[in-house]
C-alpha cells in the first residue's frame, strides 16, 4: 500500500535522554524552532507538502531535516548517540509561528426577546436561566399543593 500525502503540520525532532547537548544558534533559524527542556527535545516544522502518512507513522521528506541533524551532530561530537532519537510527528499543539492566525468568526449580538410585561431596560441579555428552573419547580409544586388543599376542603 502506498503512503498518502499528509497535509497537517509535521515537526521533526531530536530527543536526547540523560545528556545535556549544545544547541547551536544556527538551529534557531529553522521554521518554528522549539526547545522543549521538559522532554529534552529540539524540533522544527518541516516544509508544507513534504509530509506523508503510512499505516504506522507520519514522516516528512523535507531536505532541511538532514541539514538540521548535521548541525546538531557537528556541535555535539562527544554526545552518547545511544541516548539520541530522531523522529517526525504531527504537531497539533504548536501551529507555525510565522503564519497569521485566523480570527474566529464573530458571533452576532444576541437579540433580546422582550416579554410583554417588561421594559427593555429591565432585561439582562445572556442571563443564565438555569438558576430559575428550581424556583419555577418550587412555585408550581406549591400551587399544586394549594389547589389540592382547596379541593379537599370543598369536599368536606
Amino acid at each position: 500500500m502506498l503512503d498518502q500525502k499528509y497535509t497537517g503540520v509535521i515537526r521533526h525532532a531530536i530527543e536526547f535522554y540523560g545528556t545535556k547537548p549544545t544547541i547551536p544558534t544556527a538551529l534557531k533559524s529553522f521554521r518554528s524552532f522549539l526547545y522543549n527542556q521538559d522532554r529534552a527535545r529540539i524540533s522544527f516544522i518541516t516544509a508544507p507538502g513534504t509530509g506523508f502518512k503510512s499505516i504506522t507513522k507520519i514522516y516528512s521528506t523535507d531536505p532541511e531535516i538532514q541539514r538540521f541533524n548535521n548541525i546538531f551532530s557537528a556541535a555535539n561530537k562527544n554526545i552518547n548517540w545511544k541516548l539520541v532519537k530522531t523522529y517526525d510527528f504531527a504537531d497539533t499543539a504548536n501551529p507555525p509561528q510565522n503564519t497569521t492566525p485566523v480570527a474566529p468568526i464573530p458571533r452576532p449580538n444576541p437579540t433580546p426577546i422582550l416579554p410583554i410585561n417588561k421594559k427593555e431596560e429591565d432585561i439582562v441579555i445572556g442571563e443564565d436561566s438555569s438558576s430559575l428552573v428550581p424556583i419555577f419547580i418550587v412555585v408550581v409544586a406549591g400551587l399544586m399543593i394549594l389547589k389540592k388543599m382547596k379541593t379537599s376542603k370543598k369536599r368536606r
